[in-house]
C-alpha cells in the first residue's frame, strides 16, 4: 500500500465526512430557526417589557424551548427586527 493510495483513501473519507457534517449543520440550523419562530411573539413581548436578550435566552434555554447558543439567538432577534423593541414603551403627554 503506497502513500498515494493512503492519501486517496483519506481524501475520500474526509470528503464523505464533510458532506455529512454539512447536512447535519443545515438540519440543526433549521431546528434552531423553527424553535425561535415558535417563541417569537413571547420574545418580542419580553423585549418590549424591558427584559434583556440574555435573560430571555437563558429562560428559554432553561425551559427547553431553545437549544441554540446565545450568539445564534441574538442573530435571530436581529434578523427578525426585534432588537429595537427592547425598551418599555412609554407614552408622552
Amino acid at each position: 500500500m503506497g502513500k498515494e493510495e493512503d492519501n486517496s483513501d483519506f481524501l475520500t473519507e474526509i470528503s464523505e465526512w464533510a458532506q455529512s457534517e454539512t447536512q447535519k449543520r443545515k438540519k440543526i440550523k433549521n431546528e434552531h430557526l423553527v424553535a425561535f419562530n415558535a417563541n417569537k411573539e413571547d420574545i418580542q413581548q419580553a423585549l418590549q417589557a424591558g427584559y434583556s436578550m440574555k435573560i430571555i435566552w437563558e429562560h428559554l434555554i432553561a425551559k427547553g424551548k431553545l437549544s441554540c447558543c446565545y450568539e445564534t439567538f441574538t442573530l435571530h432577534v436581529k434578523r427578525a427586527n426585534l432588537r429595537g423593541t427592547n425598551r418599555p414603551q412609554t407614552t408622552t403627554t
